[in-house]
């Protein structure tokens, strides 16, 4: 079900509001403001209001990637085995999540980030300066906290969108988040 209406449109009546303004350099902001004048473009012409569902894609995909990215650094900085093997199943299933949120988005027009935001910049950048056993709790508690937090949104979307593909995807994608955490504890409490 498409509820967005011509990206091409929406995306051209931003670029004409965005003129003359200051560059933002946050993506994950960037992706943001574009999909809010996207919303209230179709929210003029009576379409439901997806600001939840736009903001829960941009914060989707800027997390997934922040997870991605870690758990690759995790192959050279980390010094436990578990920490490696649970970084790989990190890049292997939260990069296929990445692949079908990126779909579902391009599908509804909305933005989503092609590079972390600023906060999740600052996360990797400070990471990147650990090794060893550090990293390794670093990152775990990283991945613990992060996927608390995937799993709270994921369920929200899951009980709450309005948008039918939305819920089925969170629906869907929940379990596999909810064992992620499980995981992460483990190795955490093992630490």
């Amino acid at each position: 079900m498409k509820t967005f209406i011509s990206l091409t449109s929406a995306l051209a009546l931003f670029a004409l509001v965005s003129c003359g303004k200051k560059t933002e350099t946050d993506a994950a902001k960037v992706a943001m403001d574009s999909n809010k004048a996207v919303v209230d473009t179709i929210k003029k012409s009576g379409a439901p209001d997806f600001t939840a569902e736009t903001k829960f894609a941009v914060k989707t995909a800027d997390n997934g990637m922040l997870e991605v990215k870690l758990s690759e650094l995790a192959a050279k900085n980390a010094a436990a085995k578990n920490v490696k093997d649970f970084a790989k199943i990190m890049v292997k299933d939260h990069s296929a999540a990445g692949k079908e949120l990126s779909a579902m988005a391009a599908g509804k027009g909305m933005a989503l980030p092609a590079t972390l935001g600023e906060k999740n910049q600052k996360t990797y950048d400070d990471m990147a300066k650990k090794t060893g056993k550090d990293f390794d709790k670093a990152y775990m508690d990283q991945m613990v906290s992060d996927h608390k937090d995937a799993v709270s949104d994921f369920e929200g979307m899951a009980k709450d969108s309005k948008d039918a593909d939305v819920k089925a995807w969170a629906t869907k994608t929940l379990p596999a988040l909810m064992h992620h955490m499980d995981m992460a504890k483990a190795i955490k409490d093992k630490m």
